[in-house]
């Protein structure tokens, strides 16, 4: 295979995200960072909600409505650090292959490694050890000029340095290495690109060699400094990313945006996660920046 078709691309997209719905038991089960609120599998599921019934209707007819529906759909139903952080990889992955009928395997290394960097803008403290260590290793497997073989041997030379990343998250933060379990935000990612390869191959992928095990309960567990988890979608505003970064900062952590359709304010959404004790501050704050079009508030001390 010299290259890929828009509808092999779309079933990659397909089977990638149902390895993450099918497998968000087990996401959960590890989530112990940044908080044990043991929600990071579904978060990521519910990020992928809604692209089944796009990818399987095909009514897509050309690249760039594929990817504008499959953006759009990620962007609204984003939830936590790990969906909204994996909408960001999947931003600047889908952006990057707009305008192409047929993608070739030096576009899905540059899509990769512009994914990889979107999500690395959105998060406010960016940490080893955790999903953006499998997005690098997938993102440079693909880049490297010195693999050969087929399009789909690259490929899969390419999930299993996603899961050697994935494995190496244990060691890289203390928290993990104690309860002897991987990133779940990392184990997800891996299981999207584990989906990705058998879109592309046909040859299904099983992840073993990775401990799942019930994690911490709340109460025996960390939730971190803040109490109060705070998600926002603002339309309408004039002020960059990194304005309302600075803005956000001082009011609690594990801070992520993403914004979508920037071409001009009145088109322009933002989607802010927060960590914070403040819920209300936050809000009131974040309504000066534009008009607040949805927000979800979570107590994190309430075992779920």
């Amino acid at each position: 295979m010299e290259f890929v078709t828009l509808s092999i691309f779309s079933k990659m997209l397909l089977l990638g995200s149902k390895r993450i719905i099918e497998n968000r038991k087990k996401i959960d089960a590890i989530n112990i960072f940044p908080v044990a609120d043991s929600d990071t599998g579904t978060n990521l599921a519910n990020t992928f909600l809604g692209l089944g019934q796009i990818l399987e209707s095909k009514s897509f007819a050309n690249s760039n409505k594929l990817i504008g529906k499959v953006i759009e759909s990620v962007f609204v139903n984003s939830m936590g650090n790990s969906g909204i952080m994996m909408a960001s990889y999947l931003k600047g992955f889908l952006t990057s292959l707009k305008e192409k009928d047929k993608f070739f395997l030096e576009d899905f290394a540059k899509a990769s490694k512009t994914g990889q960097d979107s999500a690395r803008s959105s998060i406010q403290k960016p940490v080893s050890g955790a999903m953006l260590d499998v997005m690098e290793a997938f993102s440079n497997s693909l880049s490297t000029k010195e693999v050969n073989g087929s399009f789909a041997d690259v490929f899969y030379k390419a999930t299993q340095k996603a899961k050697s990343a994935l494995l190496g998250t244990k060691k890289k933060l203390r928290v993990l290495e104690a309860n002897n379990v991987v990133d779940a935000g990392a184990l997800g990612f891996t299981f999207f690109v584990y989906g990705f390869y058998e879109g592309l191959s046909d040859k299904s992928l099983e992840l073993t060699g990775i401990n799942i095990k019930p994690k911490l309960s709340n109460k025996e567990g960390d939730i971190g400094k803040f109490s109060h988890e705070v998600v926002f979608t603002v339309r309408n505003t004039l002020f960059k990313v990194e304005q309302m970064r600075e803005i956000l900062n001082p009011l609690g952590d594990c801070l992520e945006i993403i914004e979508v359709n920037a071409h001009g304010h009145l088109r322009r959404r933002v989607k802010i996660h927060i960590h914070t004790d403040k819920p209300d501050v936050v809000k009131e704050t974040v309504n000066l920046t534009g008009e607040i079009v949805d927000v979800r508030v979570v107590d994190m001390r309430v075992e779920k």
